[in-house]
């Protein structure tokens, strides 16, 4: 497997740092994203020490990316839950057609089988 390698500056110390093909953007933007949350860090708190610093932003990006995890889990499975009502929908449509509440459902069908026969 090919890789790039890339530096990227953080609190004043230079790293090298290798990755796989096509992952070097999304390296770039988060040792960006990296180095500002540690400039905000600095000028937000006293912790002096560089080991403390990148703990506490360590630990603010892993709440955020908790955050963000749990909101994509309760999307999906709202979604999910969306489908298979859907799902429920269009085979009670189609195994009961003359039912009142499926019944823009089965026009639509009949509709249909009337163009495919022409």
């Amino acid at each position: 497997m090919a890789s790039q390698e890339l530096e990227v500056k953080l609190l004043g110390r230079r790293f090298t740092l290798r990755c796989a093909d096509g992952e070097l953007e999304s390296l770039k933007q988060a040792a960006a994203t990296l180095e500002h949350k540690l400039e905000q860090l600095q000028g937000n708190h006293s912790a002096k020490d560089l080991e403390q610093q990148a703990l506490l932003v360590a630990l603010n990006l892993s709440h955020d990316l908790l955050l963000e995890q749990n909101r994509t889990e309760a999307i999906t499975r709202s979604m999910e839950s969306r489908i298979k009502t859907l799902q429920a929908t269009v085979e009670r449509a189609l195994k009961n057609p003359r039912d009142p509440s499926t019944s823009t459902i089965c026009e639509s069908q009949s509709e249909a089988k009337g163009l495919s026969s022409v």
